[in-house]
């Protein structure tokens, strides 16, 4: 069935043409720049001097998008991800800007948003999460960081996105929102269960022979709680989904929406996007199902020491929750993860299943800052933890 994407919220993306995507979301178009940039670049008032803000085109100006990155961004190979981030998502293709400098006529800084398809309520929008912000160390100061900050909003402005957000790893990244008149619209925490003792014990006592026998003993112990607290939802069937996620996906992200509630869609194209087409990592995959019938899934990914839950959703209740988590955690215990990590948005849902399967805070995490227009209703209810529902897949680029 397709979703018709009406209303100033929800209107069509201006840079595609031709039939639209699954669920009403248009296709980038991979052949043509998009229409910002046909007739040239668009160019934004002068901040400081000779920097001005400009549109940038993906896949005409990739080269020197990738430069500024691979300059300013050197943990992340970008050349690897930059088609399946910046051209192939199945909510539509990016919009990136450059911060230009006019004396040397070079670019000096960019800021890319990236659409995402979400539900408000009953209705498929679309809204854009901001990342890829990267600044020479020359212009590294707040002046260039507003201007990109500023021209991340324009398709909100342009009734193009619900609404945008970014995501500021710490107090000092708040630093252009405030001076844009920008708080922080929700806050997010770091959670950690403890599934193996080695590295705690190296932490404490350093690298001694007695690290082995008392991790043993350790394990055992962590062991013997995680059976005891294992929950055993009655008829329900837990198993490792391989290969590609297919319309009962889709079917089940129709299901369960909720008309309180804000949150990214997961229909099949979604995941497996994100989770198989991802050419950077390998990601886990648990479903649960009740006569067949899938009810939940949970996404696991992999990273040196530990594992990272990035996604829990279905029809949460009866015990769903708290099974697919202990999953998730035997399924990491397993590849000798020594944690199993959650990043949650404060007031998340399911608090109990986190918290029955040994999850505890570890850190403040995130800032959330979101942009709508001025004075919409969509600004209130994405400060309501009960309404906006975020996990950790929706606070990474």
């Amino acid at each position: 069935m397709t979703e018709n994407m009406g209303g100033p919220d929800m209107a069509p993306d201006r840079r595609t043409k031709g039939a639209d995507a699954p669920l009403g979301l248009p296709r980038p178009q991979r052949s043509e720049p998009s229409r910002e940039t046909r007739d040239g670049p668009r160019w934004r008032a002068s901040f400081t001097g000779s920097l001005i803000v400009r549109t940038a085109d993906p896949a005409g100006e990739r080269e020197t998008l990738l430069e500024i990155l691979e300059r300013n961004l050197v943990q992340l190979p970008h050349r690897r991800r930059f088609d399946w981030l910046y051209r192939d998502n199945p909510a539509g293709p990016a919009w990136a800007w450059f911060a230009w400098d006019t004396r040397t006529a070079r670019a000096v800084g960019t800021a890319a948003v990236f659409p995402r398809a979400i539900w408000i309520g009953d209705r498929l929008a679309r809204c854009g999460q901001v990342g890829d912000f990267a600044v020479d160390a020359t212009h590294r100061t707040l002046g260039p960081a507003v201007m990109l900050q500023r021209s991340t909003f324009e398709p909100v402005d342009d009734g193009l996105l619900a609404f945008c957000y970014d995501c500021p790893p710490h107090d000092r990244g708040m630093a252009p929102f405030l001076r844009l008149g920008l708080d922080a619209t929700r806050r997010t925490h770091r959670y950690a269960s403890l599934l193996r003792a080695e590295r705690e014990i190296r932490k404490r006592i350093g690298p001694s022979r007695a690290v082995l026998p008392l991790a043993l003993l350790a394990n055992a112990a962590l062991a013997v709680r995680a059976r005891r607290g294992t929950t055993r939802a009655s008829g329900l069937e837990i198993a490792e989904h391989l290969g590609r996620f297919g319309e009962e996906f889709t079917a089940l992200d129709g299901e369960v929406r909720d008309a309180s509630l804000i949150r990214g869609r997961r229909c099949a194209e979604d995941l497996n996007w994100r989770y198989r087409d991802d050419p950077l990592h390998e990601h886990h995959v648990l479903t649960a199902r009740r006569g067949g019938r899938l009810v939940g899934f949970v996404v696991v990914r992999m990273a040196g020491e530990d594992a990272h839950v990035l996604d829990l959703f279905g029809d949460l209740a009866a015990g769903a929750a708290p099974a697919l988590l202990d999953a998730a955690a035997d399924h990491a215990r397993r590849r000798r993860a020594q944690t199993l990590q959650a990043l949650l948005g404060e007031g998340h849902d399911v608090p109990d299943a986190w918290r029955r399967a040994g999850f505890r805070p570890r850190s403040a995490g995130p800032h959330i800052v979101a942009y709508t227009h001025p004075g919409a209703p969509l600004g209130a209810r994405l400060r309501s933890p009960a309404e906006w529902l975020l996990r950790n897949v929706d606070l990474s680029a």
